[in-house]
């Protein structure tokens, strides 16, 4: 039976979270906003459908159609994406961050808690995923473990933003030290978007084959249904799922020696997810 779609984290690709901060000039232009909104809504979608082009083959679509398909469903519902908006302000914001520093402070925050509330949708999905199929525990966890790390990420990256706030605020009128914490800013960051990069992508790609494989008709994408293993290459979402858990691992040891005084939640620790997995354990274990 098909169902409901599911939501927003694990179907598309669409805000990035770190923008690089730079000095910048201002640009007044008329149409500027503009045109900087339709360049990363056409580049949002690119990056979509060429992970379309990297998934291997399947079993009932050909990724041809599913490329078709795809390319009007992304810009629609994109276009209807406050948050997507949100983050091209933003990074419009970070490209000019001393012209607008205080704007950027205004919404980084707020996005930020945007952008955590999206990647809870993204466990609910993996979990109504794995519920409604034979896949192995193994899966669940790959998914849980990429995105719970990833919200870690953001509760280190606002402290650090915190931080460095009032430096830049009293730095603004030096333009070689405002540029220099600037530097500073984007060398901190630069490992931790490599890694963001890889793992949203290979998480992204592990749903979408699974969901691809098992959807007879395009209208079955992206809809709760049954998922069968016998769909899919077993193989192939073995390693989709062990390139996922390297990439935790790695994003892992960064986030924990960026944890300074207080730590932040791990993202092993017990929370909701967890407890309905064991408990469908325990009911898994009774009925053998």
């Amino acid at each position: 039976m098909i169902g409901k779609s599911v939501s927003n984290e694990l179907n598309i690709g669409r805000s990035v979270l770190t923008s690089p901060m730079l000095y910048g000039f201002d640009n007044a232009a008329i149409g500027e906003d503009l045109k900087r909104y339709k360049s990363a809504l056409e580049s949002r979608i690119a990056d979509n459908l060429k992970l379309v082009d990297e998934l291997p083959p399947l079993k009932y679509l050909s990724k041809a159609k599913i490329r078709k398909y795809l390319r009007k469903k992304i810009k629609d519902d994109l276009q209807k994406d406050k948050l997507f908006e949100k983050s091209v302000e933003i990074d419009k914001y970070a490209g000019n961050i001393a012209q607008h520093l205080q704007a950027y402070y205004r919404e980084i925050f707020d996005y930020h808690l945007g952008v955590k509330e999206r990647l809870d949708s993204g466990i609910l999905d993996a979990c109504r995923m794995y519920f409604n199929s034979d896949l192995p525990l193994r899966f669940l966890k790959a998914l849980e473990n990429s995105i719970l790390i990833e919200k870690d990420f953001v509760d280190i990256y606002d402290k650090r933003l915190r931080r460095e706030k009032l430096r830049l605020i009293s730095y603004r009128a030096n333009r070689k030290k405002f540029e220099r914490l600037c530097s500073l800013h984007n060398m901190w960051i630069e490992p931790f978007e490599k890694l963001l990069k890889e793992s949203t992508s290979t998480r992204r790609k592990l749903f979408w084959y699974v969901d691809f494989s098992n959807s007879k008709t395009l209208k079955d994408i992206f809809r709760v249904k049954k998922i069968e293993v016998a769909s899919t290459d077993i193989k192939i979402i073995e390693g989709y799922v062990e390139c996922l858990e390297n990439l935790t691992q790695d994003m892992g040891l960064l986030v924990e020696k960026n944890i300074e005084f207080q730590p932040i939640e791990k993202y092993d620790t017990e929370d909701g997810s967890r407890t309905i997995r064991e408990v469908m354990d325990l009911l898994n274990a009774t009925e053998v």
